[in-house]
């Protein structure tokens, strides 16, 4: 009977031809019974017939749909209704039970019959609409999008804050998902909030939450949000309405921010691109609601607990061993270490832009983290040492060649046969900016003049030296002891006049 109404429906409904062949097709409807019905409508419409449906129509329904598995799968649902929820079961089971009783019937005939039970006996599930007051609740997500910044195309993580109360948006850009990049976009968007809300929602992010069955959370986490005063809420597994308006949110970020665009030369250009793009989002009028996103966020500040005065350093320690190459692999990346230390295995702190190398005496050095994965960070200087005592292992050593091309070409030029010469002007680098160095060597190389280390080291101690003042800022209030210029005229042989 339900088919004979479907298909009076889809006649009713659609007049055209194909449109009804096409919901025919999704109904698994046969092209002969849309036919019947077409012409049984045509006759209704002409007065030649009553009704659409055949006069028999409960007598044929009951027979096709009563089968015999059909009172089979409603008694083994109905006894298994009280059951455990994850005991309870499923159609694929109730497939099996069938074919081992004996029962003819297809897996996806036991699924339809199995679905349409449950709408028919259990109960709709109905969401509880829910108020917001000013300040209680913020909710955060990650999301993914797919960007080319350098030249390569790669997927990115967007982190994205959407305010329950004034729906207003903050998000930024990350290589990767850990605690670390978690944390850092917390304590941007506290700041520009500009205080802390009651409450921030998550689901259960593995950065977040160590073990979701028991709930057990990230014992550094907990320290932040303590440090900041908020509480962490987690939503119920698979239930992201929980979290509905962040949840909609990453997508329409997203789709505003980087639909029309998605080149950037560098992570830090496409970060500040997405903070134009939200501060306009935030401007604009919600539908829902009588004022913009930054007005209403501007009211929800009153309410917000004020910011901690202590800063929270956002670091993590691990300890990394040494290899022969005097190298360290941190996240798939390579990083040298300098040859000066003497340690086979040295403390590392992670950051979400930087790794930072220590030792007993205090910070030894500083990698940047390669935008690309498998990327290694390697220093010339950290080598020196050893450079000293095997020269010629310079001109193909890797350090050397991830060097700047402006340090290559001058060694080729000038040091390819001197390469204890060309140690000593990398000897300076340290002591001078990276950017001061290579434009000083770039303006000689340019010169086509032989760069030597005096010489570097005076172009860039005249260059450190504070600029003088210009002539034009001088006052030129010099006193004359004669009103008349006359002499001064006779002295340089002039005729007084």
């Amino acid at each position: 009977m339900k088919r004979a109404m479907e298909i009076q429906e889809i006649v009713r409904t659609y007049e055209e031809i194909g449109t009804i062949k096409g919901t025919a097709r999704k109904l698994k409807i046969s092209k002969g019974t849309v036919k019947k019905y077409l012409r049984r409508y045509e006759e209704e419409q002409r007065g030649q017939r009553d009704r659409i449906s055949p006069e028999n129509e409960i007598r044929v329904f009951e027979k096709i749909g009563c089968k015999a598995y059909d009172q089979q799968i409603t008694e083994l649902l109905k006894a298994n209704a009280n059951y455990p929820k994850k005991q309870r079961l499923t159609a694929k089971k109730i497939y099996h039970v069938l074919v081992r009783s004996g029962q003819k019937v297809s897996y996806s005939t036991v699924q339809r019959r199995v679905r349409i039970h449950k709408q028919q006996h259990q109960p709709r599930e109905v969401y509880i609409q829910q108020e917001h007051p000013a300040g209680k609740t913020v909710e955060y997500d990650w999301g993914e999008v797919t960007l080319t910044i350098g030249g390569v195309e790669q997927v990115y993580q967007i982190g994205v804050f959407a305010v329950n109360h004034s729906l207003h948006y903050y998000s930024r850009l990350y290589q990767r998902q850990t605690l670390l990049e978690v944390i850092d976009i917390h304590k941007r968007f506290l700041e520009k909030l500009g205080g802390v809300p009651e409450e921030i929602v998550y689901d259960n992010m593995k950065t977040v939450v160590i073990d979701v069955k028991k709930k057990k959370l990230h014992s550094v986490f907990i320290d932040f949000s303590t440090h900041y005063g908020f509480r962490i809420r987690l939503c119920n597994p698979s239930k992201p309405n929980e979290k509905g308006t962040v949840e909609n949110g990453v997508g329409y970020v997203r789709r505003e921010a980087f639909s029309l665009r998605k080149d950037f030369a560098t992570i830090e250009e496409a970060n500040e691109y997405l903070s134009r793009e939200c501060d306009q989002i935030n401007s604009e009028l919600p539908q829902t609601r009588r004022e913009t996103r930054e007005k209403a966020l501007e009211k929800e500040r009153e309410s917000f607990r004020p910011l901690p005065q202590g800063e929270w350093d956002n670091y993590q320690t691990e300890i990394r061993h040494i290899n022969k190459y005097s190298m360290i692999a941190v996240d798939g990346h390579t990083y040298s270490v300098p040859d000066t230390y003497c340690g086979g295995v040295i403390q590392i702190r992670k950051r979400t832009d930087q790794i930072e190398l220590w030792e007993d005496k205090g910070l030894l050095a500083i990698h940047r983290i390669p935008a690309e994965k498998g990327k290694s960070s390697l220093l010339v200087e950290h080598f020196l040492l050893t450079l000293q005592k095997k020269p010629g292992a310079l001109a193909n050593s890797t350090a050397f060649r991830a060097c700047s091309n402006i340090l290559q070409l001058v060694f080729d030029h000038y040091y390819s046969t001197d390469p204890k010469g060309f140690l000593q002007i990398l000897e300076l680098m340290p002591e001078y900016k990276e950017e001061q160095f290579l434009s000083v060597l770039k303006e000689l190389q340019q010169k086509g003049i032989r760069p030597t280390v005096d010489l570097l080291r005076n172009l860039l101690n005249q260059n450190t030296q504070p600029p003088s003042t210009p002539l034009s800022e001088y006052t030129l209030d010099v006193p004359v002891q004669h009103e008349s210029l006359k002499e001064y005229d006779l002295l340089m042989g002039g005729n007084g006049q």
